[in-house]
């Protein structure tokens, strides 16, 4: 035989393949109707209670606007367990399911919280009465019930999404993740758009129309997994205390701890940004207003998906350091013009703000990617859920802290008063926080030099990368940190404005 001759002989089909049999798969499909519903309702939800009903609640509670900040701090952080849900997702399946099971428990569990706030609000003056200010914690409670039941749902879908995907070929691998991502978007704008009309147009029974929309979605989502998702059944239970200890070990990998090195730095360093910069530019900008938000936001989404679509198109084979390093190019470029026009007063108008602002879902599409095409290539059958886990809990826990940090630094620091608004001295301040923001951001850049350089080069740092011994202690001490730090330092703050 030829051995120059090309063929089923010479064709690796585990490398230049899908990483997985069963064949291609297409996300907008007659199989893949519950996951489509599943996506959409993940993030409708937790739009929805995040930005619309948090801020109702928050309202009726007549809760002041540290508490606020706090609670959506902490309503945020279930979201960092994702890692525990994947593990235990991975060793005990329900019902005969790892994903499909898990995504109706969470959607459950988020509707049997959404009924408890909706029954708190009702009768929120007698419970009051009854309860005294625990009534306020009971509440933070229900609403990081109601994150927790949605991070279930959203980490059951992101680990489906991640093991279908890998059973495209090599050339195509990204497609399914590409049209996921866009579905979620549209989950997002959906949910936007739905908070800006009751707040705004409807403007009364605010907390009863949220519910009435986002309960019967979680119903309808529920029934549509049910009946229109499938999936391999699988009944084996495996221990915990090995699967703890083989994702003790798959944590010193050198592939695995170096996409979460740069997971966690990027949502760190590129969600590092002033509140009083944020703030002050919106005042001077005058988008202060639910309208301009809700444009911000809008683009932002939209810019997202058609950055999704252009790497599914164009990008999804080019250069891993390439294209990531769009990220934080798009996050400081708009900073900077932003900066430089608003700062010293030569252009003010609300379309700068909302359209660079805007401009940066660029950013948001790229971190978006970085949580799915990496992960892709190195998980193994088996530890899909603990993986998928570890990079949702990195992304989310740094995200959270480095928001909790930057609040402690502007209360414990001397920041400029926002009584002194628009004089030579407040610019100035603000020019220097923009610069040392743009300068944090920036270091995103370093830890991409670690990233693999593409596909077929991060399978063979899988296979062939070899281990870091400390690699799991250090990882383990980061996210126990930050986690304690995060949950301990918005707890004080919640109960300092309460007392």
């Amino acid at each position: 035989m030829n051995r120059f001759v090309a063929g089923p002989d010479f064709y690796n089909y585990d490398m230049y393949g899908g990483l997985r049999s069963g064949g291609g798969v297409q996300f907008f499909s007659r199989s893949f109707v519950g996951l489509v519903a599943a996506t959409f309702t993940s993030s409708f939800v937790y739009i929805g209670a995040r930005y619309g009903l948090l801020l109702t609640v928050s309202s009726k509670l007549q809760l002041s606007e540290s508490q606020t900040e706090a609670m959506d701090r902490l309503v945020e952080v279930p979201a960092a367990l994702a890692f525990f849900v994947g593990l235990y997702a991975d060793a005990v399946p329900v019902w005969g399911s790892r994903r499909k099971s898990y995504m109706v428990l969470g959607m459950g569990f988020s509707l049997l919280c959404l009924t408890l706030i909706g029954l708190g609000c009702l009768f929120a003056g007698d419970i009051e009465d009854a309860i005294g200010s625990s009534f306020s914690y009971f509440m933070m409670l229900l609403m990081g019930g109601v994150s927790f039941g949605s991070m279930i749902n959203f980490c059951s879908v992101h680990t489906a999404v991640v093991a279908l995907s890998q059973r495209e070929s090599l050339e195509r691998r990204g497609v399914f993740q590409a049209d996921y991502l866009v579905v979620r978007a549209a989950g997002q704008i959906s949910a936007r758009l739905l908070i800006f009309l009751i707040q705004n147009v409807i403007a009364t029974f605010e907390i009863s129309f949220l519910l009435l929309v986002l309960m019967p979605l979680s119903v309808t989502t529920i029934v549509v997994v049910l009946g229109g998702l499938n999936e391999v059944p699988v009944y084996r239970k495996e221990s915990l205390r090995c699967k703890c200890e083989s994702y003790w070990k798959l944590t010193k990998q050198k592939a695995v701890w170096r996409v979460l090195v740069v997971v966690a730095s990027f949502a760190f360093f590129l969600n590092f940004g002033f509140p009083l910069v944020t703030d002050t530019l919106r005042t001077w900008t005058d988008t202060t207003d639910n309208a301009s938000a809700l444009l911000t936001n809008g683009l932002n989404d939209v810019v997202m998906i058609v950055t999704v679509l252009m790497w599914r198109w164009r990008f999804r084979n080019v250069l891993w350091k390439r294209f990531f390093a769009m990220a934080p190019t798009m996050t400081i470029i708009p900073q900077v013009i932003l900066a430089v026009l608003v700062i010293p007063a030569l252009y003010r108008g609300s379309v700068i703000y909302i359209a660079l602002t805007g401009v940066a879902g660029v950013s948001s599409g790229v971190m978006a990617l970085v949580l799915l095409v990496p992960v892709t290539e190195i998980i193994e059958e088996g530890t899909e859920g603990g993986v998928v886990g570890l990079a949702l809990s990195f992304n989310t826990i740094f995200k959270v802290f480095v928001s909790t940090l930057l609040t402690s630094i502007q209360r414990a620091s001397s920041f400029p008063s926002r009584d002194d608004q628009d004089t030579t001295h407040y610019r100035w301040s603000i020019a220097i926080l923009e610069v040392v923001t743009c300068c944090v951001n920036s270091m995103a850049y370093i830890t991409l030099t670690i990233l693999p350089l593409q596909k077929l080069d991060a399978q063979l740092v899988r296979m062939y990368g070899g281990f870091t011994d400390n690699a799991g202690a250090l990882t383990a001490a980061a996210f126990l940190t930050s986690l304690a730090y995060c949950v301990a330092y918005n707890i004080y703050i919640f109960s300092e404005a309460i007392n």
